[in-house]
């Protein structure tokens, strides 16, 4: 790792910080007239390891596990915080959360064996997974000789394993049947999605578990992703409840994540101070009759992080356009790609990016306070390579300044791809006060040296077949 110079006095994080506005939980600083992180400046991150570069600032992340764990469980041990890994699985990234007491939620094989390098104990990770293949689950079951617990949302895959595995403890994920989130493509309930077994299938679901002798322990919810209304969530977790009655040797009911980061100024941060005693309020009824007391699962994971990252990126040229009936638009071209920094064209809607809010590096006091509208893009082939779409920033944004895109540290690295054989952006993690590289941004030749060696020389194939017998089997 590469450090630059540490800032012990960094101011804290505090304070309504000019050109971000209050109802955004974030990062960065403003120390002296400079855009900050820790008291490091962004420019001297730019300066230092370039751009396209995330920034993961990991004591605000702490911070931000830990005000969760304050606000929604308290002091109560019941509970358990499984951090969804898909949201951000950079190593110290998860490190720092597993450091913090954090379990983990994982969707895949690979995501198992990386929870485990980065400090989860094989009890402290639940692996969730749809569409599993026999391979999938005979690798995570014969390699940790079922200490990681499975958690199956068909009966169909529940009843493979079973015939397979008999004997062991599972998990079943039920479709909670309450449709919500703050964009279709993140609502996970309902019957429009793929996820779970429907709740009339619970006692069909028990009867396969007794067949092979599989003891269900938990039970497993998600209704969405972003979801604001609180309601929502509460109307999930009774639908679950209603056939936890059905598994006697229950433990625990995981009630998924779903809780809302603010991405955009005029958004009213969810307040979920109450939750954590309105579900135990919901589960000591429930408790009594069932002779014990269950533990609580919730799978956090935007909430978590989205707030600790942020994409650098350094302007390249502003352009304009005019039309003939004198429309004008503005561009503001960057060094990265909606590839590197994926989520708000992920999420277009009608032409409209997700909203990241974006701050121009410059003093906000001694900048113009003149603003246009512009097209914030990148460098691919690419007309949907964009970052922000009729966004007003100040007109004097020029090539070279700096531009910071907040809310960076969920779903976008993750989701990032090579289009146009541009390689990842760099990662730098800020821990007491030090900046470090942990992830370089590959060179071209690196990049496309790794590449082609993944690819092997062709060895045979189909036999060698006549024209003619080629349509016939073809078509």
């Amino acid at each position: 790792m590469v450090n630059i110079v540490s800032m012990p006095d960094a101011p804290e994080k505090m304070g309504i910080i000019p050109g971000i506005p209050s109802s955004l939980k974030s990062p960065i600083g403003f120390t002296d007239g400079r855009y900050t992180i820790q008291g490091i400046p962004l420019s001297d991150i730019v300066e230092q390891f370039g751009s396209a570069t995330y920034v993961y600032d990991l004591d605000f992340l702490k911070e931000q596990f830990h005000y969760f764990s304050k606000v929604v469980c308290g002091s109560n041990s019941r509970f358990k915080i499984h951090y969804a890994m898909k949201a951000n699985g950079e190593p110290h990234v998860l490190q720092t959360l597993a450091e913090a007491g954090a379990y983990v939620d994982t969707t895949s094989p690979a995501e198992v064996l990386l929870g485990l390098k980065n400090g989860f104990t094989e009890d402290r990770i639940l692996f969730t997974a749809n569409s599993l293949t026999d391979e999938a689950i005979a690798f995570v079951q014969n390699r940790f000789e079922g200490r990681v617990l499975m958690n199956f949302d068909s009966l169909d895959v529940l009843e493979r394993y079973g015939k397979a595995f008999q004997g062991n403890k599972v998990c079943l994920r039920f479709n909670p049947d309450v449709v919500a989130g703050e964009d279709p493509r993140l609502q996970t309930a309902g019957a429009k999605t793929k996820f779970g077994i429907a709740l009339s299938d619970a006692a069909e679901a028990k009867k396969i578990a007794d067949a092979y002798g599989l003891t269900v322990v938990g039970l497993h919810e998600h209704t969405g992703s972003g979801i604001s209304d609180k309601n929502a969530l509460l109307k999930s977790m009774d639908n679950l409840m209603s056939v936890a009655h059905v598994f006697p040797d229950l433990r625990f009911v995981d009630f998924g994540g779903g809780f809302k980061a603010t991405y955009k100024p005029d958004e009213k941060p969810v307040n979920y101070e109450s939750l954590g005693d309105e579900i135990l309020d919901k589960l000591s009824d429930f408790s009594k009759k069932f002779g014990h007391d269950l533990d609580v699962y919730l799978e956090p994971g935007k909430y978590i992080v989205a707030q600790c990252g942020v994409f650098l990126a350094s302007v390249t040229e502003v352009r304009q356009r005019e039309a003939a009936n004198g429309e004008v638009k503005r561009f503001v071209c960057v060094d990265a790609s909606s590839k590197q920094f994926a989520r708000p064209s992920n999420l277009m809607d009608n032409g409209n990016t997700a909203y990241h809010h974006i701050l121009i590096d410059k003093d906000p006091h001694c900048a113009s306070q003149n603003e246009q509208e512009y097209d914030v893009v990148g460098n691919l082939c690419l007309t949907g390579d964009l970052f922000a779409n009729n966004r007003k920033l100040s007109d004097d944004v020029r090539p070279g300044d700096v531009i910071a895109i907040l809310n960076g540290g969920a779903y976008c690295y993750e989701v990032s791809s090579i289009f146009n054989m541009v390689p990842s952006a760099a990662i730098v993690v800020v821990k007491d006060g030090k900046a470090s590289l942990v992830k370089a941004r590959e060179s071209y030749e690196k990049f496309i040296e790794k590449y082609q060696a993944e690819y092997t020389e062709p060895q045979g194939g189909y036999p060698s077949l006549s024209s003619k017998q080629r349509i016939i089997q073809f078509g």
